[in-house]
């Protein structure tokens, strides 16, 4: 809406400067033209008659203005001359000066003259801002929709399929950018009436473009930090736009342009003209930004008039204000009103009579003063001078923002813009206009042209609410013939749009509202193109949300000047005119999957790009697309390499890409892009080499915050580790310091790895507000100190939100606790309340002999008025709050009329900055009439949750995978199995469906697999990940998903200036997909610690490898009493050495909150936290039981006991019992404006109108109870219809002193249900085993099964002749049965025992292909036929899960693998063990031994678990030496199914020898330095006659060579040297002497030919030893390693010499980086072999330099 004002220092107080009376509308005191002419619109006296048509209008135009235009050139040529003809308007625009323009107004067929008047926009932009990028791996169609579409119901109007297409919108205002993507090509006229640019469609302002997305804005894809996401701004996104820029850059412009451009709209053709541009006129005298003095006054004066026109009265005078404003400070008022005076003169220093405006609820200001004196009241004393008088009653000068007097002036409908507008209803051409924004100043605000009586003058509603935005104009219009204006409401706070250069922006005004109903008039149109504009306008009346004056909805259509008729309904007015015409096409919904794949383990050079094309509206991949590629580096410079694939049929496509040329240690980004989709994401290039600085510091050592007070003394004990994580037993030097004081500096012997240092601080001056001080051990930081001056609470107010009716009380409880309840404190003290109550919003909200008297314009007596607007603004509550032990109740009483209240907890001794903590800020509703949706279809949130959703899932993955003590990490498997569930959830009913037989795709960078689901909705995959320590997947089938919720901000718009803070509506359609990084399993360690009475505590730590290998673990251990976030000393302090569990038994000192915390060392040296627990000294806990059904009204005392963690009843101890809305958790403000919370209405958010507060202190015996008052029948229903069910929430705190015992938490803790009668309430249990066996003759049989009732409802239950029926289904079938008895309230009654038994067919499963164990259910449901009346059927039924499973018995022989033939017999163990869950029947096994014939054994029958063992022992021969040794249980499965039947046989192998076995062990990790020669001896260990031997060393060829093999200690050797540079070398003996002991049987002479660096394993194979009878002798082999090290060469170039000394050097002393530890650099840099780079280092190699250490740094 644009009108003849500005702002003139407060946008909640508008007054404009007008040059003169004449000129009224001129904001900036300037109408064109020259210094002695002015321009005019005259208006002739034969106007359009009604009903005539366009033709008409400009040939009655063209013969009337002839005539008259001969008159004014024989007055004035040059004014004739400058004349402009206007043909919708029988209307000329002339430049005259005074006189000239006198004596035209008096020419025959001139009816007035008028000043052209100047408007101006006044709806500023608040905000705009540019598109952010985001991360994603899935391209799903995410939605945002702007929120007031929702409001009028726009997308139910889209899905009947009209979304305005064919219809034709004119915005006549700044201009349109047509190259915004809101408009696509639908911007298809443009004419510029202000620079004459034709050439393209634009605007230099944003308002128009604005109004523009606002009415007719289309699709966009806009890039938010949440991803991609489609926005629909526009209520007709289909319509055509044209674009008149009537208004500058500025968004200012004259009348006679704006007629202009509406003529052009009806000459091209527009069936709507949008027009957001007005004027209302302003007489005003200012004064800004000055002071008052103590005593002072200032005095402000204003010449006031009668009407402003030639002939007669266009612009009446409608009221004088006066006011001021104060400074604003940090965001709040420095200053308050408080001792100043205003009083408002008119002419002859009269009081004027009136009322101060304080009607404008969320949106009236304290600094803001206005008072209002309306014609009506002052009429026999208008025309003179006024004066506003403003006096300084204080003590000290006060800052003022602005002060002003001015007179307002309203159009009688009379004007040549409103003669335009009331035309073109006549030419079938729709007018929508703005109402105006000053209606913070009441009545008879209008501006032109919504004054126009035919056009449709539309107001504007607040932010998600149907209350009158305390800005949006007032009627009504015409003193003499008074009519009621506004027509229409449409929201106009915190609308989103379109704005210039593809950017969006939020606006508030009744300009923001017009284009709204604009878009509604062209989807009327679309859907019937009958309709005229007299039937748009009366349908869109008829079928608005009528609103009261008052602000409540009312079911009759009866108008008023705040609301007319109501607000709008697109969908009501669409339906009521037949526009709703089938629905819209399905959606063609595609999405693109996939990303990176990228291992810097395996290959960090090479990455693999993956897409997926994916159509979900076919459910099928997407074969032959292009899926391009990109992967870059220098995010701000990027170095691009590109790549693409093609699609198979299944939608992948892949590019592998070489990026070895990207730097390491450096992110580098990639995306994938198709049809304008894009993933994103990025990844680390590690180096190979690693970083750090490669220096190992010991002692390892945790550091520890500590909090000390100030005039005492803590204890702190750090545990100690050395290198190889034993303790640590050295001295260290313990410091505590700041930068000017030393408070302890010690040298410290541990005790067990352990040192002690108790620091007193009262010998000191403490600072508590200075900085923490420094904790060092050797130097290195081991900690902090601060000091205990202040506890930090956090204050939570519940209920959050609630609903009070007006005379009511609720109590309101505030906690207030440390945060989170760590530390376990509380608080006592008094807290300030301060309550806001909003009683009124409306200015015509007064009694009818006033408001209705005031409306129509007439005199009101000025005490009447006084009285009547004396209680409308905001009323202001004080009181306090006594919080004790942790809680405080205040009862509030909402005050009468009053729809909303804001009740804020203050801490009276903290500083207050113009907010108050939105976690202790209540807000009160008297009532949800003004909040609930006035519509007839669902929200937008509720109809997408409404639609059935495809989910797939992935229920579990196994990656298995064993621990490695050596290298001290989890080693994967080479395989992973994964499950996947397909699910449809019904929209409607929540019933959830498992999916059989759909397709399910899983990608991975290696490729595609199909698997279809079972009965279940599951099927598994098995991947092969050998190698990988990671697995991306992608699962998709054929189905989508939808979702939608409200947010209650704006995604990507992070700036905000409107009054409020906008919320959105979002939510998503996507395929159902399921992604997931796989990952094995690793390694499990935690802490756990339990009570053992007598105020001990066991602390065990525990540390298992994901095979449950226990790990061999170092670390330390503290535990110490804990405060706000940091330790008060360290009370217990361990080094720990342990293998799986660790335990360890403290008796803490003091009670409180203490943490226990444990870390283990790693290889490199860090220590890793593996458990941290909190536990309370003493513990303490409460208990208490809720029933779980209470009758409406019903009281219902509940028993809460309260003892400590030995039984001990704890008194005095303060429980708090939150119920309904004081259980929840519910957004809040930060100050008076609840506006921002309006949002989640949309999504049927509402708060729980009952809500109870019970508090109470426990007795001696440690109990205390509190009454629930259950919610009354009328209760419940108000519940139900505000959308919540029959289950109350409820939440309990207990605290015990200044001890928390159970916190507050942010969910609630239990429900009960609602029920209006007394009923029982049957709830069945089920008692049976969970794990049953599947016989051999495909037999289950569940036996033991136990069916029990409990009733839980309000009433016994009272057996008759009806009795309750139990029905069992256990696979296909059902086992029933009848209870007879009595049930009372309370109890559990049994009523089944029996054996079920059923067959595997039963249960799908077929034995002769079957998978075990099967997951069935047991289904058990109490009064299926629901012949007895109970409270609540949906608890009638339980799922008992069973596994149905098999033995699994499990062969072993057990015999040694080598025996020395001895004439005894050789022990074997035939065993069977039953591994598994179930029992096994008697059966057999067979034995089958070399030599002998199979033996049929028979094994009894297994219980779980249990073994049975069988010995064949037997005498064993050298001669055949190989015994072969086969058994098998349960042969074909005849006894039993199993579920495995792999591991039933099992085969042995044992050799038998004459001699013991012997062993050659060769070296691990041998250091060769390069150039030299070593020398191998291969030494046979416990040798017994030996004579002969062959074997073969294996090498590598690149690394080493072997020179020759000399023999040893049995005699002369064959050497085979033809293969060494393939990398072995073959060697032995034959002779008949025999030797025993450890012999050297060769030396391998070895020369070192490769690079540090470069390693090779040592192996012998083909191994044999023979005695001189040539019997074998055994022989162990341990293969060995080298590695080359090139020791001294610290600089790489591969020689050593006096360089390398001097990089040492430079390393040492921090010249050059340290190399990494365990790299090639460290090692042979490491001369000195202490795991440090240091002085000695150097000192080696200058030593080698000069021929004193050989080339291995030995002494020579």
């Amino acid at each position: 809406m644009t009108r003849v004002c500005t702002r003139s220092f407060l946008t909640v107080f508008i007054l404009l400067v007008l040059v003169g009376s004449v000129a009224a509308g001129a904001p900036d005191g300037s109408v064109v033209g020259t210094d002695d002419t002015m321009p005019y619109i005259v208006v002739l006296t034969d106007q359009p008659d009604r009903g005539t048509t366009y033709s008409m209008m400009k040939a009655q135009a063209a013969a009337t203005q002839a005539s008259v235009l001969s008159s004014i050139s024989a007055i004035d040529s040059d004014a004739a001359q400058s004349a402009e003809q206007f043909w919708i308007v029988n209307a000329l625009r002339v430049e005259a000066d005074k006189s000239t323009i006198e004596r035209i107004a008096l020419l025959p067929g001139v009816d007035h003259v008028e000043p052209d008047m100047r408007v101006q926009v006044d709806d500023p932009v608040f905000e705009v801002s540019d598109t952010v990028d985001a991360q994603y791996m899935r391209s799903g169609d995410e939605f945002m929709l702007p929120w007031h579409l929702d409001w009028i119901e726009t997308p139910a109007v889209w899905d009947a399929g009209n979304m305005g297409e064919g219809v034709r919108i004119s915005v006549v205002d700044t201009g349109i950018d047509g190259t915004h993507p809101a408009f696509g090509e639908r911007v298809v006229g443009f004419a510029d009436f202000v620079n004459g640019d034709n050439t393209s469609a634009y605007d230099d302002n944003g308002h128009g473009t604005h109004c523009a997305g606002t009415a007719a804005g289309g699709e966009v894809m806009v890039s938010t930090y949440d991803g991609i996401q489609a926005l629909i701004l526009g209520t007709a996104p289909e319509a055509e736009l044209i674009g008149a820029k009537v208004l500058n850059s500025a968004g200012s412009g004259l009348t006679s342009d704006i007629i202009k451009g509406i003529e052009w709209s009806v000459e091209n053709d527009a069936d709507v003209i949008s027009l957001s541009v007005g004027s209302y006129a302003w007489d005003a005298n200012k004064q800004e930004y000055f002071s008052l003095a103590a005593g002072e006054t200032l005095n402000l004066t204003l010449e006031v008039g009668g009407n402003i026109a030639s002939n007669g009265g266009l612009l009446e005078p409608q009221f004088v204000v006066g006011g001021y404003a104060l400074q604003q400070e940090y965001g709040y008022n420095d200053a308050e009103p408080a001792n100043l005076s205003m009083t408002l003169y008119a002419p002859n220093n009269v009081t004027a009579t009136g009322g101060y405006i304080d009607w404008n609820g969320f949106d009236q200001s304290s600094d803001v003063v206005k008072f209002k004196a309306p014609y009506a009241s002052n009429s026999g004393n208008w025309n003179g001078v006024w004066l506003l008088q403003v006096t300084n009653n204080g003590n000290e000068s006060v800052m003022f923002e602005g002060a002003a007097i001015a007179e307002a002036r309203q159009s009688d409908g009379n004007t040549a813009y409103d003669l335009t507008l009331n035309n073109l209803a006549d030419l079938g051409v729709v007018a929508v206009v703005a109402a105006g924004n000053n209606g913070d100043v009441g009545t008879g605000t209008i501006g032109t042209p919504g004054t126009a009586e035919d056009v449709i003058t539309v107001g504007a509603t607040d932010y998600c609410m149907d209350y009158r935005a305390s800005f949006s104009s007032i009627g009504p219009v015409n003193r003499t013939n008074p009519y009621i204006k506004p027509d229409l409401m449409a929201p106009g706070v915190g609308i989103l749009s379109a704005y210039p250069n593809g950017q969006y922006a939020v606006m508030d005004g009744t300009s923001m509202a017009t284009p709204g109903v604009a878009g509604t008039v062209a989807l009327m149109l679309a859907g019937n193109d009958t309709l005229t504009p007299a039937q748009v306008k009366q349908t869109l009346m008829q079928t608005a949300v009528h609103i009261k004056e008052d602000g409540t909805a009312m079911a009759t259509y009866e108008e008023n000047n705040l609301y007319g008729a109501g607000r709008i309904s697109s969908y009501l007015a669409v339906e009521a005119t037949d526009g709703l015409h089938g629905t819209l096409p399905s959606p063609y919904l595609t999405e693109l999957f996939g990303g990176p794949s990228y291992d810097a383990d395996t290959d960090p050079n090479t990455v693999t790009m993956l897409g997926v094309c994916w159509n979900a509206t076919a459910g099928a991949p997407i074969e032959g697309e292009t899926v391009e590629f990109k992967v870059y580096y220098n995010y701000y410079n990027p170095v691009f390499i590109n790549a693409s694939g093609v699609t198979d049929a299944d939608g992948r496509a892949t590019a592998t890409i070489d990026i070895t040329s990207f730097p390491v240690n450096a992110y580098f980004y990639t995306e994938a892009t198709w049809q304008g989709r894009t993933l994103s994401s990025q990844k680390l290039k590690p180096s190979s080499e690693g970083g750090g600085n490669g220096y190992i510091y010991v002692p390892f050592f945790e550091s520890q915050s500590f909090i000390a007070p100030p005039d005492g003394a803590i204890t702190m004990r750090y545990p100690l580790l050395d290198v190889d994580g034993s303790a640590y037993s050295d001295t260290v030097q313990l410091k505590v310091a700041n930068s000017t004081t030393t408070f302890f500096d010690e040298t410290l012997t541990p005790v067990n790895g352990v040192v002690e240092a108790t620091v007193d601080f009262s010998k000191f001056n403490i600072n508590v507000y200075g900085s923490d001080l420094s904790v060092t051990i050797d130097g290195r930081r081991a900690g902090s100190v601060a000091f205990a001056y202040e506890v930090w609470y956090e204050g939570m107010s519940s209920p959050k939100q609630a609903i009070c009716p007006a005379g009511s009380t609720i109590d309101i409880a505030l906690q207030v606790a440390e945060p989170h309840g760590i530390g376990g404190t509380i608080t006592s003290k008094d807290y300030a309340v301060y309550v806001t109550a909003f009683t009124e919003t409306e200015i015509l909200s007064l009694p009818a002999e006033v408001g209705g008297a005031l409306a129509a314009g007439m005199p009101v007596d000025d005490a009447a008025l006084v009285e009547a607007t004396g209680g409308m603004e905001p009323e202001e509550i004080v009181g306090t709050v006594q919080v004790r032990n942790g809680i405080g109740v205040y009862q509030f009483t909402m005050p009468e009329d009053c729809y909303v209240a804001v009740v804020k907890f203050v801490d009276p001794d903290e500083e207050f900055y113009g907010s108050y903590d939105s976690y202790m800020v209540s807000v009160v509703y008297g009532s949800m009439s003004p909040w609930t949706l006035h519509r007839v279809t669902p929200t937008v949130p509720e109809s997408v949750e409404g639609l059935d959703s495809t989910y797939l899932v992935i229920m579990d993955y196994e990656w298995a995978a064993t621990w490695s003590q050596g290298d001290y990490h989890s080693v994967p498997a080479d395989t992973a199995s994964l499950t996947a569930s397909v699910i449809t959830v019904n929209g409607t009913t929540g019933e959830v469906t498992d999916d059989a037989g759909k397709t399910v795709r899983l990608y991975t960078a290696d490729g595609v697999q199909t698997n279809t689901t079972a009965a279940d909705g599951t099927c598994t995959f098995t991947l092969n990940v050998s190698g990988k320590a990671s697995e991306d997947v992608i699962l998709i089938t054929d189905g989508i998903s939808s979702s939608a919720w409200v947010l209650d901000y704006i995604q990507g718009y992070p700036v905000r200036f409107s009054r409020i803070d906008p919320g959105i509506i979002t939510g998503y359609q996507q395929t159902a997909a399921a992604l997931r990084c796989l990952e094995p399993a690793t390694e499990s360690r935690w802490m756990e610690v339990d009570y053992q009475g007598s105020g001990s505590y066991m602390v065990s730590l525990y540390s298992y490898g994901p095979d449950d290998t226990p790990i061999v673990e170092r670390g330390v251990f503290t535990a110490s009493p804990y405060f706000n976030w940091k330790t008060l000393g360290t009370e217990f302090a361990d080094t720990l050495a342990f293998t799986g569990t660790w335990a360890k038994n403290v008796t803490p000192s003091q009670n409180g909150t203490y943490e226990a915390h444990a870390s283990v060392l790693q290889p490199d040296g860090s220590l890793m936290g593996v458990g941290v627990s909190f536990f309370d000294v003493p513990g303490a806990c409460v208990s208490y039981t809720v029933k779980p059904d209470v009758l409406v009204g019903e009281t219902v005392p509940v028993t809460f006991t309260v003892a400590d963690s030995d039984g001990n009843p704890i008194s005095n101890a303060k429980v708090g019992f939150f119920l309904g809305a004081a259980a929840m958790d519910a957004s809040s403000t930060y100050n008076d404006d609840v506006r921002p919370l309006n949002i989640d209405h949309l999504a049927m958010e509402y708060p729980d109108p009952y809500s109870e507060v019970l508090t109470g202190y426990t007795d001696s015996s440690g109990r205390a109870t509190l009454t629930i008052h259950a919610p009354s029948a009328a209760l419940r229903e108000e519940r139900i219809m505000l959308g919540f069910s029959d289950n109350v929430p409820y939440k309990v705190v207990c605290y015990d002193g200044d001890e928390i015992v159970k916190s507050n938490s942010w969910y609630y803790d239990g429900t009960f249900r609602l029920a209006t009668a007394a009923l029982p309430d049957f709830v069945p249990s089920v008692s049976a085993p969970h794990v049953v066996k599947l016989n051999r003759d495909d037999s289950v049989k569940v036996n033991d099964l136990y069916l029990y009732i409990t009733n839980q409802g309000t009433a016994d239950f009272i057996y008759t002749d009806e009795e309750i029926v139990v029905r069992a289904a256990i696979g296909d079938k059902d086992q029933s049965t009848t209870y007879n008895g009595n049930i009372p309230m309370g109890e559990t009654k049994q009523a089944l025992h029996t054996n079920v038994e059923a067959y595997a067919s039963d249960y799908g499963i077929n034995t002769s292909d079957y998978h075990l164990p099967v997951d069935a259910k047991v289904n058990v449901t109490v009064n299926p036929d629901r012949t007895i009346d109970e409270i609540c059927y949906a608890n009638n039924n339980i799922v008992y899960p069973v596994r149905i499973t098999a033995p699994d018995l499990a062969a072993e022989i057990i015999v040694p693998p080598t025996v020395v033939q001895s004439g005894t017999a050789t022990p074997i163990a035939l065993v069977v063990t039953n591994q598994g869950e179930v029992a096994a029947v008697a059966t057999t096994m067979d034995y089958l031994i070399t030599g002998q014939a199979v033996e049929e054994i028979a094994v009894p029958a297994l219980g779980v678990g249990e073994s049975y063992t069988v010995w064949r022992n037997k005498t064993l021969l050298a001669d055949p030496g190989t015994y072969t040794l086969a058994l098998e249980v349960n042969p074909d499965g005849v006894t039993d199914y199993e579920t495995t039947f792999a591991n039933n046989r099992v085969t042995k192998t044992v050799h038998c020898y004459l001699h013991p076995t012997t062993s050659i062990e060769l070296p691990t990790d041998l250091v060769l330095v390069p150039g030299t020669t070593y020398d191998l001896p291969i030494v046979v260990g416990g040798a017994e006659n030996l004579a002969t031997f062959a074997m073969t060393f294996t090498f590598d060829p690149s690394a080493v060579t072997v020179t020759g093999v000399s023999a040893g200690d049995v005699g002369a050797l064959t050497v085979n040297l033809n293969h060494v540079d393939e990398g072995y070398v073959i060697f032995g003996n034959c002779q008949a002497e025999s030797f025993s002991g450890n012999l050297t049987v060769a030396t391998v002479h070895i020369s070192v030919i490769g690079s540090g660096g470069d390693e090779t394993a040592l192996g012998l194979v083909d191994v044999e030893l023979f005695d001189a009878d040539e019997y074998q002798i055994p022989v162990e082999v341990t293969d060995g390693s080298a590695v080359l090290l090139l020791y001294g060469d610290a600089n790489g170039d591969g020689s050593v010499n006096q360089a390398d000394t001097l990089r040492v050097l430079r390393e040492v002393v921090g010249l050059e980086s340290k190399p990494t530890v365990g790299t090639t650099s460290f090692l042979q840099t490491d001369v000195h072999e202490n795991r440090a780079i240091e002085v000695g280092d150097a000192m080696f190699i200058a030593q080698k330099n000069v021929g004193l250490r050989d080339p291995y740094f030995r002494i020579v």
